[in-house]
C-alpha cells in the first residue's frame, strides 16, 4: 500500500506522483490529473478535488476499521466529517475496477 502524507493548514495540497517502497526497489505510480484533498487538518468538512468520475473515497480509522465511503464526481467533492471522532484517519481512492489511485492520512481536529 502506498502512503502519501498530506500536511498543511487550510492549504490546497496537490499530489501528482506516488511512490511505493518495497524490498526490491521503488515503484512509481503516476496519473495525468492531480488529486487534491484539503484542508488537512480538517474540522467539519474535507474537500476532494477529483480528476475524474467513478472514483470511490474510503476512509478508515487508524486501526484500519472502515468508517465511511463516498463516490466522487469530477471536480470538488464535499465530505462531511463533523461526526467523526478527532484523530488520525487513513484514506484510499480507487477506480471502479478497484485500482488504487491515491492513499494518504487525514487529521481531524475539533
Amino acid at each position: 500500500m502506498t502512503t502519501v502524507v498530506v500536511l498543511g493548514t487550510n492549504t490546497l495540497t496537490t499530489v501528482n506522483r506516488l511512490k511505493s517502497f518495497s524490498g526490491t526497489g521503488i515503484n512509481e505510480f503516476s496519473y495525468s490529473d492531480p488529486m487534491s484533498i484539503y484542508p488537512n487538518p480538517a474540522v467539519n468538512e474535507v474537500k476532494v478535488l477529483s480528476p475524474g468520475k467513478d472514483l470511490t473515497l474510503s476512509i478508515y480509522d487508524i486501526n484500519g476499521k472502515f468508517v465511511s465511503s463516498k463516490l466522487l464526481i469530477e471536480g470538488v467533492n464535499h465530505i462531511n466529517v463533523s461526526d467523526f471522532v478527532r484523530g488520525l484517519y487513513l484514506y484510499r481512492v480507487e477506480d471502479k475496477k478497484g485500482v488504487v489511485k491515491n492513499t494518504g492520512k487525514l487529521t481531524l481536529i475539533q
